[in-house]
């Protein structure tokens, strides 16, 4: 049962983490599309400075600069711990013989 709430901890907090990364992402296409509006001189000049440094801006949440927190990491969290439980089965069966 507790691992079992830890599994859902990391699930959803990887879940978390990449929403928020795409939603972050999808800030410059909506400044964007509001530079097509009809807009004053000084307020254009102001979102176009800031769209362009939203282009180098890493939106990607990570832990201590490391690497980033995704579901990609829970997918190979996954597979590592499948992979150690195979290897634990098979030293369990050659241990009965």
């Amino acid at each position: 049962m507790y691992a079992f709430g830890l599994s859902c901890q990391v699930y959803f907090k990887a879940s978390f983490c990449e929403q928020v990364t795409r939603r972050a992402q999808r800030t410059g296409s909506l400044l964007n599309e509001f530079i097509i509006a009809d807009v004053d001189e000084t307020v254009d000049l102001c979102v176009e400075n800031f769209s362009l440094e939203l282009l180098h801006q890493n939106f990607a949440i990570e832990i201590f600069g490391l690497f980033s927190v995704n579901m990609r990491h829970v997918y190979e969290l996954v597979a590592t711990m499948t992979g150690y439980l195979i290897i634990l089965v098979q030293v369990q069966m050659t241990a009965d013989y």
